[in-house]
Formats: structure tokens, sequence, C-alpha cells
């Protein structure tokens, strides 16, 4: 009972500090608030320059029946003796004269107003869309490999959390009087595995929630938990390289050994198809696992770093 408070006060105490440092909140805070206001800016520019939704077709094509098949797509309905010239002036996303379609950009609106031509005139065939379902699909899917890219983010800096909190508190001479204490040594190893992984996670929630109200992402669950897996796993990763270094002897060393485990941990992820899915941070790029699998094997991670830590505590 005395370990289990000694590790809740602990755990609070290295929170208080990580959240306390201002390059630690900023580091945190940036990517995610860089990427939201280029979201914004992004949509704002596109929606002004974007053509409005209307088609434009000339007088002798425009029969009542047409334009009310138009009109109940969503589109409004350009008369014009010149459809071509009104789409490259973007007064119109497209335009027909009943023979010949012209298209702001190649794709759904054109493939659209074909096939309400078609099927207006009794073609043989004419395509079918569902515009909507499409963009929501690629919507998503962009939405969730910005999210991916911020969890690749997240687990490089659950390295830097890891062997930080350790090589800061050596040089400062607090590990040290914390291992003085009547506490046992695996609750200072816990503490700092569990504490670094919680502000990772909180902050990779707040991106994840963040970008699935701007751009939706199609399911923040799987997202969710993969992230929260690889902040687990690459804190973890942190406290077990970071040895018997300081920040001011030999830092440089096991944080590069850190990265290298992340890199090769996301390069695996990225060539297998299925392994990966249980992997903590390879599981980031999976595509169909639900992450439960492998945030449960990143508190294996957390485990064998509190054992490591413990151990080398015991030696020192």
């Amino acid at each position: 009972m005395i370990a289990l408070r000694a590790l809740v006060v602990l755990t609070l105490d290295l929170v208080r500090r990580l959240l306390r440092e201002p390059v630690v909140v900023r580091s945190l805070v940036f990517p995610t608030a860089l990427c939201a206001a280029t979201i914004t800016a992004t949509i704002g520019t596109v929606a002004t320059m974007w053509p409005s939704g209307t088609l434009a077709i000339t007088e002798a094509a425009a029969q009542p029946v047409l334009i009310a098949e138009i009109e109940a797509r969503g589109f409004d309905v350009l008369v014009t003796p010149n459809p071509q010239a009104a789409v490259e002036d973007g007064e119109a996303l497209a335009g027909t004269d009943g023979a010949t379609i012209w298209s702001y950009k190649a794709g759904a609106d054109a493939t659209r107003m074909e096939g309400l031509v078609r099927q207006h005139l009794g073609a043989g065939w004419y395509p079918v869309t569902n515009d909507r379902h499409f963009q929501e699909v690629q919507g998503s899917r962009a939405a969730r490999n910005l999210v991916r890219v911020i969890a690749a983010l997240f687990a490089f800096y659950g390295i830097v959390f890891g062997a930080g909190s350790v090589a800061r508190d050596r040089d400062e001479g607090t590990l040290d009087a914390e291992l003085a204490t009547a506490v046992p040594l695996w609750v200072h190893g816990a503490a700092r595995w569990i504490a670094g992984s919680t502000v990772l996670t909180v902050f990779y929630a707040f991106a994840v929630f963040l970008f699935d109200g701007l751009i939706g992402t199609g399911g923040i669950s799987p997202l969710l938990l993969h992230g929260a897996a690889a902040c687990n796993a690459s804190v973890a990763i942190g406290l077990v390289v970071i040895g018997r270094a300081s920040l001011e002897s030999g830092f440089i060393v096991p944080l590069s050994v850190g990265l290298m485990v992340i890199v090769s941990l996301m390069s695996f992820g990225l060539a297998t198809s299925g392994p990966e899915q249980m992997v903590p941070v390879a599981s980031i790029f999976s595509q169909g696992a639900n992450g439960l699998g492998s945030l449960l094997f990143s508190f294996v991670f957390g485990a064998v770093a509190t054992a490591v830590f413990t151990v080398r505590a015991t030696v020192e």
C-alpha cells in the first residue's frame, strides 16, 4: 500500500515537473497547432477560390426536365450560349451543350454531368457516382494519415521524455535523493514511465479530437489506441537506452540508439502487413487492427523498462 501511494505521489510530481517546462509544452502543442492552422487556412482558401456549385448549359440543351434533374442533384443551373467559357472563367464547375462536356477539374463533377446528360438523352449507358461518399472516404483517409504522422512524432518525443527524465534528474542529484528514500526501487522507474506516457498520450489525444473535428477521421478509437501504444512504448524504450548516461556525459549516444529503435519499428510497420498490428509504434501505420492488442503489448514494454531501471538502480 505504501508503494502504491508513493507511486501516485511521485508520478504526479513528475507530471507537474514536465508541464512546468515551457519547452516541453511548446513542443507538444506546436505541431498540433501548426497543422490545425494550416488545415483551417487551406479550407478557407479553397472555399474562396473554388467555383460555385453551378453547371452551365446552352439554351438549346436546357430542357425543363434536364434542368429539374440538375437542380435535384444540388446544383444551380446557368443557361449560357458558351458553357466552355463559363467553366474557364470559373463561373461554373462544369458545362455542356448536350454533346460535349467541359469541366473545371476532370473528375466527379464532369462525371455527374455526363451521367445526367446521357440519362436524359436515353443513352445505352451512363455513369453513376456517389460524390459525397467518395469525398468522405478521401477526406477521412487524409485525416487518418495526418494523425499517424503526429503519432510518429510523439513516438520520437517519447524517447526524449523517457531518457531525458532520468538524465536530467541524475545531473541535478534528484534521482540519487529519490533512490535513497525507503521506497521500493521499482516505483521510481514505473513513475517515470507512467508520467511520461500520460503526458504524451493526453496531448496526442487532444490532437486526434481536434483533427477529427476539423476534417473528420472516420473513427478515432483505433487512432487513439495505436497512438497511446506508441507513446507508452517509446517512453519505455527511452528509459531502457539511457543506461547510466546523463545530460552532461554521453546523452547523445543513448538518444541516437533510442531514435534508431523507433525508426526500425516504424520501418517494420510500413514494410509488413499483419504482424505490425500487435507491435507498438509499428502499429501506427496499421490499416485494420483496432489497436487494443498493441496497447496491451505496450504495457509489456513498460514492465520491462521498469525492471531494467530497477536492476540498474540496485547495481548503483
